[in-house]
């Protein structure tokens, strides 16, 4: 189950479903800037040129340079921020995965990080994608950094 929604997206894990919400203008902009500042760099730099001379993209060359760009903190608050958009549709009404206490606000995600980590894949893709649509990416660096990235 996958629905596409331009306010929502309706997403399964496992039996669990879940409503992936917008970020509101000023999350999305903060998670923007803090991706193309943190983890646009590493990702440029690992980009290469395939065997046809056309751009090729290893992710395994860029989770190394990832893990170090963000903090633990910043990674937190980056994930909490992510799962603030997301809800588990139950019989009663949709509840909040994250409550406002920062705090899990359903049962059983406490523990599940593969829940977790896929929720806040879905929210970062959901709200972000078409951001890195069609050499995205690389116009964003060019924006941030005044001239076309070189490998």
């Amino acid at each position: 189950m996958a629905q596409d929604n331009k306010d929502y997206k309706l997403v399964a894990i496992g039996k669990r479903k879940f409503r992936v919400n917008r970020f509101d203008a000023f999350t999305g902009s903060y998670i923007l800037f803090t991706i193309t500042e943190k983890v646009l760099p590493a990702v440029l730099a690992s980009q290469g040129k395939n065997t046809k001379g056309e751009d090729a993209f290893n992710f395994g060359d860029v989770v190394p340079k990832m893990r170090l760009a963000l903090s633990r903190e910043e990674f937190k608050a980056l994930q909490l921020d992510c799962l603030r958009v997301c809800q588990e549709i139950l019989p009663a009404g949709n509840m909040d995965v994250i409550g406002e206490n920062g705090q899990f606000g359903v049962q059983g995600l406490e523990n599940n990080m593969s829940i977790v980590l896929q929720l806040t894949i879905h929210a970062l893709m959901f709200n972000m994608l078409d951001f890195f649509k069609e050499s995205g990416l690389v116009s964003i660096a060019t924006g941030i950094l005044g001239s076309k990235p070189s490998n």
